[in-house]
């Protein structure tokens, strides 16, 4: 029987290898194969290929400018991590792709036995939309903001509901609307014990998820009988320029007066900044204000974002 002759390139087994595993796009085991040696033999060809500067492996610029802008978001910011994907034409697409990423890494920072608070918006309602099945032991879920009469995904029940199926977590939904017609009525809401026990774990939450808006007509969501553009334009004239949970804020980060504060069923921002882990996730170039005040603020200890919105708030005094 002719035993199979190992393929050699010029005599020299180690430009071989490494022809085959980094030009040809051969695995290690079809290198070995074809080399007719061990696995471990064509390892360390190849390692050897690198030594002697056969190989010279160099990483993408698009990949070290996001890297360099995540370092000086961090910096900048007090941040624990900041992951950006890159932008996109399509802003859609790009809610898509930071919502996937906001997922991996609910699942990196999500462990058993936490609170989880949960708020809305379109990116996160991708985020909830993608996140892997964990199945977290005695996890809690739990909506931050009040719920609304809008059936879409990114309502704030329905954000909630999916990110606990997913986390196979329990789920404790706010049974109460977001905005209501009076402050009266707003206090003693409050004061409802079920509410208050719903507040409690709240404010006891480890991490919160949460998006942030401007104040355009595409972010802000019209809630009929609420808000509209007349209240729309009395926050952009006290200054406000983002919304959180439902919540208005200005440049500083804290919350704007206005027609619905006092009338609003949400966590405030105090309690939110008590939360060990607060994870925002937010696209595009025109939330660049919102997004700095935030973070400015110290609202984000974890932050998901497209490269265009992360140079803009690098460049941004």
């Amino acid at each position: 029987m002719t035993s199979k002759r190992p393929l050699h390139f010029a005599g020299d087994v180690i430009r071989t290898a490494a022809w085959l595993y980094y030009g040809a796009g051969k695995t290690q085991n079809e290198v070995a194969e074809a080399l007719g040696v061990s696995r471990q033999t064509a390892a360390g060809y190849l390692a050897e290929a690198k030594n002697a500067g056969y190989v010279s492996i160099t990483l993408s610029q698009d990949i070290l400018e996001r890297n360099a802008l995540s370092e000086a978001l961090r910096t900048r910011y007090g941040l624990g991590a900041a992951h950006i994907v890159p932008s996109s034409q399509s802003l859609t697409d790009e809610r898509r792709h930071v919502g996937r990423a906001g997922a991996d890494v609910l699942c990196e920072l999500a462990t058993s036995g936490m609170t989880i608070g949960v708020s809305s918006g379109r990116t996160l309602s991708e985020l909830a939309a993608q996140l892997r099945p964990l199945h977290l032991e005695d996890a809690t879920v739990v909506q931050v903001s009040g719920s609304s009469i809008d059936p879409s995904a990114h309502s704030p029940e329905i954000c909630a509901s999916t990110v606990a199926a997913a986390l196979g977590a329990g789920c404790l939904n706010l049974l109460a609307p977001t905005y209501l017609t009076t402050e009266s009525l707003c206090a003693a809401l409050y004061a409802e014990p079920p509410l208050a026990r719903h507040f409690g774990v709240v404010a006891k939450a480890d991490l919160l998820v949460f998006g942030i808006g401007d104040l355009s007509p595409d972010t802000v969501f019209e809630q009929p009988g609420y808000f509209d553009a007349t209240q729309r334009e009395a926050y952009l004239a006290a200054g406000a320029v983002g919304i959180a949970f439902g919540r208005f804020f200005g440049p500083d980060g804290s919350e704007t007066e206005g027609p619905l504060r006092k009338r609003t069923i949400a966590i405030d921002f105090a309690t939110a900044a008590q939360i060990p882990i607060r994870l925002a996730v937010c696209n595009g170039t025109h939330k660049a204000r919102a997004v700095k005040a935030a973070l400015s603020a110290g609202l984000v200890t974890h932050l998901v974002l497209d490269t265009a919105l992360a140079k803009l708030l690098v460049e941004e005094k």
